[in-house]
């Protein structure tokens, strides 16, 4: 049972891995708005603002 454990664990881990922001100041974005809710519930300006910070699993539109 304990590999079941190890590898539900990982699992998690890879699914939280894509909604921890990190800083990166080597992106460029353009101007344009089209909000995204990222998985952290905060509403980024575009996708390409939402990948800069690391965020990768978002959702079209405002955050509720």
């Amino acid at each position: 049972m304990k590999p079941l454990i190890f590898l539900v664990a990982i699992s998690l881990n890879a699914c939280k891995k894509d909604c921890v922001p990190t800083n990166s100041l080597e992106c460029l974005c353009t101007g344009i708005f089209d909000p995204v809710c990222g998985c952290d519930n905060i509403t980024y300006p575009s996708a390409c603002n939402a990948e800069c910070v690391g965020i990768t699993n978002f959702t079209t539109g405002k955050c509720k």
